[in-house]
């Protein structure tokens, strides 16, 4: 019920919210345990806490290495969500720079594959243009 009531706080963007119903709950099934890890990342992200990300990123990695319940196959779709999640932490992008992410992106399948396609948008959308080459003269 916990997870089923933090997914919909999610969806309306109530992410304090989200953190504090998560991180009171240990799920013994693996399915909920990814998923509300999931949201935790995504929720940190979405408030800009980024001390917070980078050590939940160091600690869900671990939980990923260790967890031999996890298959190869599910952990790479989770380490897909912390590298793309840390290339949008990355300041200053250009928006070429962007848009070969977002292609990068297309081309995997992480979780929340929809929740990033919606932040690389949101940062093409503000991102500094692309540095023009100058032409050398002949």
């Amino acid at each position: 019920m916990t997870f089923n009531n933090a997914t919909l706080l999610f969806s309306k963007r109530k992410f304090k919210d989200v953190l504090e119903l998560l991180q009171k709950v240990q799920y013994e099934e693996i399915f909920y345990a990814l998923g509300s890890k999931a949201m935790i990342l995504s929720s940190y992200f979405e408030l800009d806490e980024v001390n917070a990300l980078n050590s939940f990123i160091d600690s869900f990695k671990l939980y990923l290495q260790r967890n031999k319940e996890i298959s190869k196959l599910q952990k790479s779709y989770y380490l897909s969500l912390i590298y793309f999640t840390k290339q949008l932490l990355i300041a200053n992008k250009t928006k070429k720079q962007l848009l070969l992410l977002k292609t990068e992106l297309s081309n995997s399948s992480p979780v929340g594959k929809e929740w990033l396609l919606e932040k690389i948008d949101e940062q093409i959308a503000v991102a500094k243009p692309d540095p023009v080459e100058k032409k050398k003269k002949s």
